[in-house]
């Protein structure tokens, strides 16, 4: 291991590195019944000193009143480099995007649409990219992320009869 490890590569050229693997779990609620949990891989790459590569996996399930509904969620990528680097701060640059992990058209059996809350994705490829300014006591960052186009979810509260009505 480590030094004496035997298939080690003498290489000159970019060298990828898995540098961090993260994974989170998120438990959330809406104002309704639904209960949203994300299980998500965040997968960091150091491609040299100055740039590196990120990966976010997700994977979400959905329990509520109207439905079940699971499968994996958009995926994340992103780029970022270290525009510059001192001993006061450093300034880092990202740009990247989000692939939707399907249309985000799900429905009830009975052909009723779901709320966007029952989707497992945005249905929407995503542009994002984002600057950072980082010191030993503060990180300013700012972002925008903008979709590429419309996602496929049709829902219309009005197709919903009130199964409770007062």
């Amino acid at each position: 291991m480590g030094a004496m490890k035997p298939d080690q590569t003498y290489n000159k050229k970019i060298a990828l590195r898995l540098r961090t693997v993260e994974l989170s779990f998120y438990r959330g609620t809406t104002t309704l019944t639904p209960v949203i949990y994300v299980a998500t891989a965040d997968l960091n790459f150091t491609l040299n000193p100055k740039n590196t590569f990120q990966v976010k996996i997700p994977y979400q399930h959905v329990e509520g009143r109207l439905a079940k509904t699971s499968g994996m969620s958009d995926f994340s990528i992103c780029f970022t480099r270290n525009l510059y680097a001192s001993d006061r701060f450093d300034l880092n640059l990202s740009l990247g995007g989000k692939i939707p992990s399907n249309r985000s058209d799900f429905s009830t059996s009975e052909g009723n649409a779901l709320p966007m809350y029952y989707q497992t994705s945005l249905g929407t490829y995503d542009l994002i990219s984002g600057i950072s300014l980082i010191n030993r006591k503060w990180l300013f960052a700012t972002g925008i992320q903008i979709p590429l186009n419309g996602n496929n979810n049709h829902f219309d509260w009005h197709r919903w009869s009130d199964p409770d009505p007062d």
